[in-house]
């Protein structure tokens, strides 16, 4: 994902971000919830209920905030979820929230991966 300071480009976000994001949810709503339902009780069953909470509190701060990104810019994703070809589109401007939402997902995307190959 390319992405600057002050912005995305629009192809980054509909096709590496989005769906980086959407298996981030799937690995805490399906893979987690077995990790903590197979964990003996005790120290490890809590650790994993509280990763759960982490994780499910930066979701919900990450889709508001690309709810918002999204309706901001819905013109412009919508040239380039139309347009056939590969270019990165444009680049979308964000504010200080939507930055640091995005730095969070991919964050969180990196951590979920590290945690399926342990």
């Amino acid at each position: 994902m390319s992405m600057t300071a002050g912005g995305i480009s629009a192809r980054d976000l509909l096709h590496d971000l989005i769906p980086k994001l959407k298996a981030t949810e799937s690995f805490v709503n399906d893979t987690l919830v077995v990790m903590i339902d197979q964990a003996p009780p005790g120290e490890e069953r809590l650790r994993r209920e509280r990763q759960r909470q982490e994780f499910q509190l930066n979701l919900t701060m990450i889709r508001m905030n690309l709810k918002h990104l999204l309706k901001r810019h819905a013109h412009l994703l919508d040239e380039v979820s139309e347009a056939d070809d590969l270019s990165p589109g444009q680049m979308l401007k964000l504010d200080e929230h939507e930055r640091v939402a995005l730095e969070s997902a991919r964050a969180l995307y990196e951590q979920t991966q590290a945690l399926q190959t342990r």
